[in-house]
């Protein structure tokens, strides 16, 4: 079943408007006429229920993030189908995403943490359920109030190598943030989620991915041999100690990067400057519902990362679409003397690692 931009039900909720769409899905905002509250829906293309892995890749997104129990994880209410087509039911999101953050500049030392720290307790939590993200990037990082929100769990697999949908040699990922081991072809581990995570820190505090080449090829290879740029290069501010720990983070060896998530957040406690986590138990750092129960959309500017005057131009953090169009203007703004192709996709891919046999030949 195709659900049209004016479709009037998904299931039992109530299509209210289409917030954006994707390589993967569209997303709706709806109402849960039982609840008394707005909630965001995610649905496959149509073209795409025809495909058995994309359906089933689909489906393993909702049930993975509905087994994270964490307020810096997406929340996720229901998985369901409606005439054979998936669709996932989570909370609706008001703010924008890291990578649209990031288009008016680089972050405090101060910020940088915060956000790292609550990011960290989102991965701890889909530790504990098993999983390994995959794809950390300021695309898929939300911030809400302050407060960040891992989503997309499109890539995410258990950690035991179970339901591995990927074929053996392909490199899943986004090539600013895919972890040397990972275009190698080798399984994903919490080693190389800490990678990613230490990419995206090195362009909170720079503007810019840590590595730029004209294709993503070269980014990749760049990932594998170059060196992690000297911060210290770029600004003179930044505390000896978030340096070290952010190159530590990006050891091209996962056995020299951080043992795990609760090591580098000690480390983040010794950070000159840096604020511990904002932590909430609750949900009051939310959208106040009002005295029906139904959420207030407030003064927020954007949801769904997008531009705030138009919410079907809006990204979907979670949809599988790739990198923002934000991250796009930061990786041409900061291109090499020779220039970048303007036609270098930056989205997240799976393709053969370089110099490197697939099963399936060359």
């Amino acid at each position: 079943m195709a659900f049209p931009d004016d479709a009037t039900h998904i299931g039992s909720y109530r299509a209210l408007r289409l917030i954006g769409s994707g390589g993967m899905g569209k997303v709706y905002a709806c109402m849960d006429e039982a609840l008394h509250r707005e909630v965001a829906i995610k649905v496959l293309l149509p073209e795409l229920t025809r495909d058995t892995e994309m359906m089933e890749r689909f489906m393993r997104e909702g049930r993975a993030m509905a087994r994270v129990i964490s307020p810096h994880v997406v929340t996720i209410f229901q998985i369901g189908t409606d005439n054979d087509s998936p669709y996932i039911v989570m909370e609706i999101l008001r703010g924008e995403d890291l990578g649209e953050l990031l288009k008016k500049g680089p972050l405090s030392v101060e910020q940088t943490v915060r956000f790292a720290r609550d990011t960290l307790s989102g991965l701890k939590s889909a530790a504990a359920a098993g999983l390994v993200h995959r794809d950390i990037k300021p695309a898929n990082l939300f911030i809400v109030d302050g407060r960040v929100k891992l989503t997309d769990f499109g890539l995410a697999r258990p950690i035991d190598g179970s339901q591995n949908l990927t074929a053996t040699g392909l490199v899943v990922g986004s090539p600013h943030y895919l972890a040397p081991e990972l275009a190698r072809g080798q399984d994903a581990t919490h080693a190389s989620d800490i990678y990613a995570l230490g990419c995206t820190l090195f362009e909170m505090l720079s503007g810019k991915p840590a590595f730029m080449a004209k294709t993503p090829i070269e980014v990749i290879t760049a990932h594998i041999k170059q060196p992690v740029p000297d911060l210290r290069n770029i600004r003179d501010d930044l505390p000896f100690e978030l340096i070290a720990l952010i190159t530590q983070m990006m050891a091209k060896v996962p056995q020299e990067r951080p043992s795990d998530f609760d090591a580098i957040d000690e480390a983040f406690s010794r950070v000159p400057g840096a604020l511990p986590s904002l932590t909430v138990d609750d949900d009051s750092a939310e959208s106040a519902p009002s005295a029906d129960g139904v959420t207030q959309p407030g003064a927020t500017q954007q949801m769904f990362g997008g531009s705030g005057a138009d919410d079907s131009q809006g990204s979907i953090p979670w949809a599988a679409t790739g990198d923002t169009e934000a991250e796009k203007t930061r990786a041409k703004e900061a291109q090499p003397a020779g220039g970048v192709d303007e036609k270098m996709p930056t989205d997240t891919i799976e393709s053969a690692p370089p110099e490197m046999h697939t099963e399936s030949g060359d």
